[in-house]
């Protein structure tokens, strides 16, 4: 499997959870519900991540850098957007701008995943050279 395709099935699965998140946010309902709602979509999405991840065969990776960092490389920014966009919503009444999703995606996915890569690899010590 060429590189580039789990690069964008990751991108597409984080843009899916923006999506989802995004019409979940908008409704005007109860936050435990909103919250109930996109952790059970979160919780669905941990296999998805596992059959992007294209390392599987790589013997310098530990087995837990699939099942645990990978879920929380590409999971963690959409989580952390969700828990922003529900304390805007209830403290300010209203939702955060456009503009905050699009500098997440284009800076803190990028940021975040770098990031990762590298602390679970050098500090918590889930590969080695």
């Amino acid at each position: 499997m060429p590189d580039w395709v789990p690069t964008a099935g990751a991108l597409a699965l984080i843009a899916m959870l923006y999506l989802a998140k995004s019409a979940i946010i908008r409704r005007q309902s109860r936050a435990p519900a909103d919250v109930l709602l996109f952790v059970c979509l979160m919780f669905l999405a941990i296999p998805v991540t596992w059959a992007i991840d294209h390392g599987w065969d790589q013997i310098y990776l530990e087995p837990i850098m699939h099942w645990i960092g990978t879920p929380v490389g590409v999971l963690a920014v959409p989580a952390a957007s969700f828990a922003m966009d529900l304390k805007s919503r209830e403290q300010c009444g209203r939702l955060r701008s456009a503009w905050w999703y699009v500098l997440e995606f284009v800076v803190a996915v990028p940021a975040w995943v770098c990031f990762w890569a590298y602390f679970s690899f050098f500090a918590l010590g889930w590969g080695w050279i």
